[in-house]
């Protein structure tokens, strides 16, 4: 419908509009059918978020359970190689301190016979050898305390070449016939406890001997030298060497003959938690690990420590 005012009439048009119902019908229902596949697609989207949903609750149950099976079984395992170590242990003590209470026992009743006799000389070579084994039951049970807790010692700034000076002296009398070579700068400092590193080198130094025990030239090297901010001190034998580096640590681990330890095989165990207490690093390698100049030694022990502030 459109006005002409110039004429005063009203002009009227009349259109088949049956072509633009069919195409709004055909419109209409393309529009439904694709909110219906939208519809279909949603649907089967929630369906499958509910079924991964489930899935996951049940996979989360299984797991925990399955969790929960593995930590009775590990805990199990831990009791079992507790009641194991507990087992050696005791074994173990129960041999080292055997020996030397036989032997005190035989060489009391030694003493008392020859006390009787009057002679006086032979009961104190007795009464020597009795002191003798008690200190041996000492150092067992000594080495068990710090196997069993960590005995704290203040860090200091210490001379390197006078802990290794007193390691020595504490074994001078079993050095006789072994060619020693010491390379120990005097003047250089490390952090360190100097009553426990000397227990460590003590004992790295009486694993040595004992190695090359009944060798014809036995020889013994202390060398020191800096790894960056580290001091390493390597003491290398000339013994049969180390058939398993990486298990020497272990604690009850030994290589020597039953009871010939005169411990229980936590020595080592023992010095590598005390250098690592300093922040430090005690490791054990075999003689075939070394440069090709240095054949004809056995084990070497490395110490490392840090260097003190103000130390070369």
């Amino acid at each position: 419908t459109q006005d002409i005012p110039q004429i005063d009439m009203r002009a009227f048009v009349f259109m088949d509009v049956a072509g633009v119902l069919r195409s709004a019908v055909l419109q209409a229902a393309l529009a439904t059918a694709l909110l219906a596949v939208v519809g279909l697609g949603l649907g089967i989207l929630a369906q499958r978020r509910a079924l991964l949903a489930e899935a996951n609750l049940l996979l989360e149950a299984r797991v925990e359970a399955r969790t929960q099976e593995l930590r009775a079984a590990q805990n199990a395992l831990v009791q079992a190689s507790k009641l194991s170590a507990l087992g050696e242990m005791s074994a173990g003590i129960s041999h080292e301190l055997n020996q030397p209470l036989a032997t005190i026992r035989n060489y009391a009743d030694n003493a008392q016979k020859l006390l009787e006799r009057g002679r006086a000389e032979e009961t104190a070579r007795n009464l020597g050898e009795i002191s003798a084994q008690v200190s041996r039951m000492d150092r067992i049970i000594r080495h068990l305390r710090g196997f069993a807790r960590k005995e704290p010692e203040a860090f200091e700034n210490i001379v390197l070449h006078e802990v290794v000076e007193a390691a020595l002296a504490e074994a001078r009398p079993r050095l006789s016939g072994v060619d020693l070579h010491l390379d120990v700068p005097i003047d250089l400092r490390v952090q360190a406890g100097r009553v426990r590193l000397q227990q460590v080198l003590g004992n790295l130094i009486a694993n040595a001997l004992d190695a090359m025990e009944g060798q014809a030239d036995p020889r013994l090297s202390l060398r020191v030298y800096e790894e960056g901010e580290m001091a390493v001190l390597a003491l290398r034998d000339t013994g049969p060497g180390l058939a398993e580096p990486d298990r020497v640590f272990e604690p009850f681990y030994t290589t020597k003959e039953v009871g010939a330890s005169k411990g229980l095989g936590l020595g080592l165990s023992i010095s590598y938690g005390i250098i690592g207490s300093f922040g430090g690093q005690l490791s054990a390698h075999d003689w075939a690990e070394a440069p090709a100049e240095d054949t004809g030694f056995g084990a070497e022990f490395r110490v490392a420590l840090k260097r003190a502030e103000g130390g070369r």
